[in-house]
């Protein structure tokens, strides 16, 4: 399921109607698709606009099921070279996770007010933001 997901987000995914259908599925709103695009295909190699907000929305959507394998696993593909070459892609992973994260079991206010502070740097300092959302989950 995942290549077939991943070949119609290559060949469709500037329709957001084609971004919604993949990211409606477990498979298509897993850290397997992103994988998949990376390393089969050239998806990451030009930043266009819906990319970035497949990415985000993707993030989201792991964010938002608060599995804390994913999450780690959504760090490391990012961390990738075909990704961290770019702050686009990280700044869509970070603004996508901290977005699901907000209102998990998780979140409370402790836990809401780091997300707010990483949140707020990630404009001027990505990496650290990256860094210091890494170091949030490897505690949980």
């Amino acid at each position: 399921v995942v290549p077939a997901l991943a070949k119609v987000l290559v060949q469709r995914g500037e329709s957001a109607w084609f971004r919604t259908a993949v990211l409606s599925s477990d498979a298509g709103s897993s850290t397997d698709l992103l994988n998949e695009i990376d390393k089969k295909t050239s998806f990451f190699n030009n930043v266009e606009p819906w990319k970035v907000t497949f990415l985000e929305n993707l993030s989201y959507v792991i964010g938002r099921r608060d599995q804390g394998k994913q999450i780690i696993t959504l760090f490391e593909i990012v961390s990738k070279p075909s990704l961290s070459k770019t702050a686009d892609w990280k700044l869509a992973l970070v603004k996508g996770l901290i977005k699901g994260q907000e209102n998990t079991a998780r979140a409370d206010a402790a836990f809401k007010e780091k997300l707010k502070t990483i949140s707020a740097e990630s404009g001027s300092n990505i990496d650290k933001a990256m860094q210091d959302l890494k170091q949030l989950y490897s505690k949980n």
